[in-house]
């Protein structure tokens, strides 16, 4: 969990012209792969709705395509607006 708190930092502080777009796919899929809305990761899914958030800057070039949109909008329509967390709900509102 430390490093989605780490993510989250990285979002919230850097420019999106400071990281390749490698490191800002890879951003995604750590944030993404922790969006769960099982009771068991509600820690893990908090942080990373929350790190999500502060990433959209990073997630232009992921909307431009529609596979990666659609998966995107899927893990926070499908998953965390269905958490049991309200927090997480909330955040991805």
């Amino acid at each position: 969990m430390t490093s989605l708190t780490t993510i989250g930092y990285i979002c919230e502080e850097l420019q999106p012209e400071h990281l390749t777009q490698e490191l800002k796919n890879a951003i995604m899929m750590a944030l993404t792969n922790n969006i769960s809305k099982e009771e068991a990761n509600v820690e893990p899914c908090r942080l990373a709705v929350g790190a999500l958030l502060n990433s959209i800057p990073y997630t232009s070039t992921n909307f431009q395509v529609q596979a990666e949109r659609d998966f995107l909008m899927s893990k926070i329509l499908d998953e965390a607006l269905q958490s049991v967390n309200t927090q997480i709900r909330e955040k991805a509102m």
